[in-house]
């Protein structure tokens, strides 16, 4: 059985729940439901489809040997650091950035740089910032940023350590 059995099964038990929970407490809701988690999924499917096609050129495009350099275990805080700005700079949704940071994980980054990264795309993303300056004020953004710079290092720090585990 593959990586991805036990996931699947786990969301088409879900999906087959939720789908005998909505017909019997509200049958009215199970085709509209249906019919926006169907508009979803093609929304969705396009960037699903690019996501894949970049996962898969990774390895022609990034030669193991430079993932395992700049980013990989061995390369300690340099690779943390790398994560910890890449992750900011990457946009997209998590069905987008995952195959890709699976992507570089399986060319040989290591766990330190790959949660460094996420943690960095989760908290902060570039183009967040211009919209928390006019939301939040220049005072509490600067201090939030100040303080994810201070923390994703670290979280990457204690992330190599759980790896060596």
């Amino acid at each position: 059985m593959g990586k991805m059995f036990v996931p699947t099964v786990v969301m088409l038990s879900l999906a087959i729940v939720l789908v005998i929970f909505v017909h019997f407490r509200q049958p009215a809701q199970l085709v509209p439901s249906l019919k926006n988690g169907g508009f979803l999924l093609l929304q969705m499917l396009p960037v699903l489809i690019f996501a894949f096609i970049v996962v898969g050129l990774i390895p022609a495009v990034i030669p193991r040997e430079a993932i395992s350099r700049w980013i990989g275990e061995g390369a300690g805080w340099k690779g943390i650091m790398i994560g910890s700005v890449a992750g900011g700079l990457i946009p997209g949704p998590p069905y987008a950035v995952f195959p890709f940071v699976a992507g570089i994980y399986k060319q040989g980054a290591g766990i330190g740089p790959m949660v460094a990264l996420l943690t960095s795309w989760a908290t902060w993303q570039l183009t967040r910032i211009p919209l928390a300056v006019a939301l939040l004020g220049p005072k509490l953004t600067i201090i939030w940023i100040a303080s994810i710079i201070i923390f994703i290092p670290i979280v990457g720090f204690i992330a190599s350590l759980f790896g060596r585990i």
